[in-house]
């Protein structure tokens, strides 16, 4: 949960509005569509393999593009990549 909230923080400061969706009562695949029919672009997914790489995966919603990328960084790397995808 750290890591994650570390995550969101970073996305934050750069102004970029993220959400951390930490209900258990889903699994991943329900989150993952509900968030795509609300229309956000990038999706950023953490497991406990990108924890120990410390890395996040980003899934790009128009054509479902995956990419990893470390977490130190990881807010100005997404705001990048929302102004190429905007």
């Amino acid at each position: 949960k750290p890591y994650c909230e570390a995550i969101v923080k970073d996305l934050h400061d750069q102004g970029i509005r993220a959400k951390y969706d930490d209900r258990t009562m889903y699994n991943p695949g329900w989150k993952y569509n509900h968030w795509e029919q609300k229309g956000v672009p990038l999706r950023v997914e953490v497991g406990p393999r990108d924890i120990e790489s410390k890395q996040a995966r980003l899934v790009t919603r128009f054509n479902g593009d995956k990419e990893d990328a470390s977490v130190d960084g990881l807010g100005s790397f997404v705001k990048a990549k929302l102004e190429t995808i905007q």
